[in-house]
């Protein structure tokens, strides 16, 4: 193993720790020190850079990633939903099995690549059947020639940038009838012996973990939805759910009527014969579930939100802002649910409802959307707070020993500044962030930024 120590003009290492100057000391993959001393000579200068810590994107739908562009919004959210599901169907049809798995494999490589260039060190994929163990690529394996005696420090270092972003697969649990239900349960139980059984190619070293998710109260049967929480309880595995997403969901679960319904029939499915449960069901059965990210809940009411915050030791709330001026929700009840002490973590969604998976967008785009959210707190929400609702608060979202070493660049101030001003100058004069190796080539060909 090799140690590489590196310096920049400032080191964000976790919120309200900033070391300006500073070096960080990377040995085996992992943080060992970050340190204002630099009495010792760095292996690699990065002059005036920022060093932050890796992104975590708590949750994105990697299946999407070869659109070009986002799906129009449509008059009503089923419409959009629609546009999705004729997509998979166009996708797949006529293909065998291992296509479709292929064609997968290629959506999710280019996710993970742009993922990975837009310095992600670790997300929350919402896996769709029949997604696989394979359809995750194996890491660059060029890259090990590199981790060498004879290669230079800075070459050793850039094997650990191409292992990344390793991948947390939530299984996307859908169906409102008994044999739709029963297929996901099938595909669920075979990746899990997949992977319990270690009889998938070495791609599953991406992988962290297997989560679940109920896709949605409108897609799930109550009873199936209800026995999927029970599996994540058992099995003490992260819970992640669609809720209360849009105002055509909310009619649609109060009264079962409107644009669900509409679709439901033309389906042939007899809405009457559905079960709905209220949203504040779905919290309850969301909190018993050892970990669980509620994902969007642009509607939530005020009493729903006291309801998530009695829970909020084990639940969490993911907001993808970009995607919610996508669909023109009205505001985003991000200031009542930090009040109530909730947790809220930004992420992607998908590129069928964003143009791409930048998540320092994202935080900026929260930050013109809402002014009492602070800098810090947006830069909260995509690394350690980000992590800590994936249960990887050990190992991503900051800069401190035992931690993985995945490192990310920004442009510098010209002059040095205290922490807070630090932060929102990053947020300002940054459109993204940059992979610490990345920006070393970049150096190295005289390319400007």
């Amino acid at each position: 193993m090799h140690t590489v120590r590196i310096q920049a003009a400032a080191i964000v290492a976790r919120r309200d720790q900033v070391f300006q100057p500073g070096q960080v000391v990377i040995h085996g993959g992992q943080i060992v020190e970050v340190t204002s001393r630099l009495d010792q000579r760095p292996d690699v200068d990065l002059g005036e850079q920022v060093i932050l810590p890796g992104l975590v994107n708590p949750h994105t739908h990697l299946e999407f990633c070869q659109l070009s562009q986002p799906f129009p919004s449509g008059s009503n959210f089923p419409q959009w939903i629609s546009s999705v599901v004729n997509y998979r169907r166009q996708r797949d049809s006529g293909k065998e099995l291992e296509q479709i798995r292929e064609d997968l494999r290629c959506s999710i490589e280019a996710g993970l690549a742009e993922s990975r260039d837009f310095g992600v060190a670790t997300l929350c994929d919402i896996a769709t059947m029949p997604w696989s163990l394979e359809c995750l690529p194996d890491f660059d394996r060029s890259m090990r020639s590199m981790d060498s005696p004879d290669a230079s420090a800075w070459d050793r270092s850039r094997v650990l940038q191409h292992r990344f972003p390793t991948v947390v697969a939530a299984l996307e649990q859908i169906g409102l009838d008994e044999n739709r239900g029963a297929q996901s349960d099938a595909w669920r139980r075979e990746i899990e012996q997949q992977y319990q059984t270690g009889q998938a190619s070495t791609s599953d070293r991406r992988l962290l973990e297997i989560a679940l998710s109920p896709h949605a109260p409108y897609s799930t049967a109550w009873s199936f939805f209800t026995a999927v929480v029970q599996i994540a309880k058992s099995s003490d595995r992260l819970l992640v759910t669609h809720l209360a997403e849009s105002q055509d969901e909310l009619q649609w679960l109060r009264d079962g009527t409107g644009a669900f319904r509409d679709v439901f029939e033309r389906l042939g499915i007899r809405a009457s014969e559905i079960q709905r449960p209220t949203v504040t069901e779905v919290i309850e059965q969301l909190a018993g579930a050892p970990r669980s990210l509620l994902v969007h809940g642009n509607y939530l009411t005020d009493q729903e939100i006291q309801i998530v915050a009695k829970h909020r030791d084990r639940m969490r709330v993911a907001y993808c802002p970009r995607t919610h001026s996508h669909f023109g929700h009205e505001e985003y009840p991000l200031e009542k649910l930090r009040r109530a002490g909730i947790d809220v973590v930004l992420g992607t969604d998908s590129r069928a409802s964003n143009p791409d998976l930048n998540l320092w967008q994202e935080a900026r785009h929260a930050l013109s959307l809402h002014k009492s959210l602070s800098p810090w707190d947006a830069l909260e929400t995509i690394t350690l707070g980000a992590s800590q609702s994936l249960g990887l608060h050990h190992r991503y979202g900051a800069i401190a020993p035992g931690f993985d070493a995945v490192l990310c660049v920004a442009t510098a101030p010209k002059k040095k500044l205290i922490s807070t001003e630090l932060i929102e100058f990053l947020f300002e004069n940054n459109h993204r962030l940059i992979p610490l190796w990345q920006e070393r080539l970049l150096h190295d060909k005289g390319a400007s930024r």
